[in-house]
């Protein structure tokens, strides 16, 4: 017999750590998931709205609402007037650059048939689905003005004026 016999050596099994192995498996994944919701995410505040200075939803869903209500009393729909929707606009961002002046609902500073809100930006991203009700609701509660000018069976035209600053836009209704 020879001297030498074999050494039988024995490999231990290393145990690794979940996202420390070396091909980082899980690592990956959770980097693909990351990545996708921040996509998500920003894919999400580019189409809402909330980096435009003036988004043009929310006069459509403003007038749907007005007629609807109008209808609701048998009050012909108003029409879009677009000198009056340039004269709100103008009062908008008037508004907008000096909005300690102005509290929202209040027609001090404003000519009377004009309606002045202050609306916050993210709640409108936030509730797009169901922004008509809420919106809408919360301009009538805090400017009975408001609901008077669209009750007017007199009233036939209105123009909206919509700008913004970071936070809020500043909407405006002004009614002949």
């Amino acid at each position: 017999m020879s001297d030498h016999t074999p050494v039988s050596r024995h490999h231990r099994k290393k145990n690794h750590v979940l996202g420390i192995r070396r091909n980082k498996k899980y690592l990956r994944i959770l980097l693909i998931v990351l990545l996708a919701a921040l996509a998500a995410i920003v894919y999400f505040t580019i189409t809402s709205g909330i980096l435009a200075d003036e988004n043009p939803e929310i006069s459509r869903h403003l007038i749907t609402r007005i007629n609807n209500e109008r209808l609701a009393h048998n009050l012909p729909p108003v029409q879009e007037n677009s000198t009056l929707t340039n004269q709100a606009l103008l009062t908008s961002q008037n508004v907008r650059h000096s909005p300690t002046g102005h509290t929202s609902g209040s027609t001090a500073q404003t000519e009377q048939g004009t309606n002045v809100f202050t609306y916050p930006k993210l709640s409108w991203v936030l509730s797009a689905i169901n922004l008509e009700p809420r919106f809408f609701d919360a301009w009538q509660k805090s400017d009975a003005g408001f609901t008077s000018d669209i009750l007017n069976k007199e009233i036939g035209n209105v123009g909206i004026g919509i700008s913004s600053e970071g936070y809020n836009y500043f909407i405006v209704t002004k009614w002949q």
